[in-house]
């Protein structure tokens, strides 16, 4: 699947949203949106989430390796732009399956 347009012309386009967060699933995201408010589709990650390590994938399987703490704390950009089909993982941390 590709891009989807609404009524009001806005682009539209299918990723998933998989591993460590409260709804993993396939989603239809606004084509601008950033990796904080595709998360949050999925319901946002799980505590214990490794957000030092958040792997993307393209629909060829390139992987694109993100640390999001890093760009909470201001500390790096994240320059993403999805494309359909991209798949976003989020790993558990290895600490927190054992507290579990």
């Amino acid at each position: 699947m590709g891009y989807k347009m609404d009524d009001s012309g806005n682009y539209y386009m299918s990723i998933n949203i998989l591993g460590h967060v409260k709804a993993p699933g396939s989603y239809l995201i606004h084509q601008k949106l950033g990796i904080l408010d595709a998360l949050s589709a999925a319901g946002g990650t799980l505590p214990g989430s490794n957000l030092n390590n958040i792997s993307i994938y393209d629909s060829s399987g390139n992987l694109t390796e993100v640390n999001l703490n890093a760009y909470l704390v201001g500390k790096n950009k994240i320059d993403l732009e999805f494309k359909p089909n991209d798949t976003i993982f989020t790993k558990q941390s290895a600490w927190s399956t054992f507290l579990q």
